[in-house]
């Protein structure tokens, strides 16, 4: 696994992003994790998406849409150039 971002959403719970390998198969995953209570380690869970790597220009053109769209709607502020 190649560790790519890390996204802080909670005291106890961030956003991993990785490059990984199953079966043979490399892909992004995008997977919560969070520290558990009784060890403070931090692990993943089930919550998240692993994402083909062939597909991952595709996935990238709609995250960008998704942001157009949310400035669009007001509910992030547009990036200056």
């Amino acid at each position: 696994m190649i560790d790519v971002a890390t996204l802080k959403k909670s005291a106890v719970e961030e956003i991993r992003v990785a490059l990984t390998r199953y079966a043979g198969r490399a892909s992004v995953d995008i997977r919560s994790w969070v520290a558990y209570r009784t060890t403070g380690t931090i692990g993943p869970t089930k919550s998240g998406v692993r994402v083909p790597i062939e597909q991952l220009r595709e996935l990238r053109a709609a995250l960008d849409e998704a942001e157009r769209a949310a400035v669009a709607e007001g509910m992030l502020d547009a990036l200056d150039a």
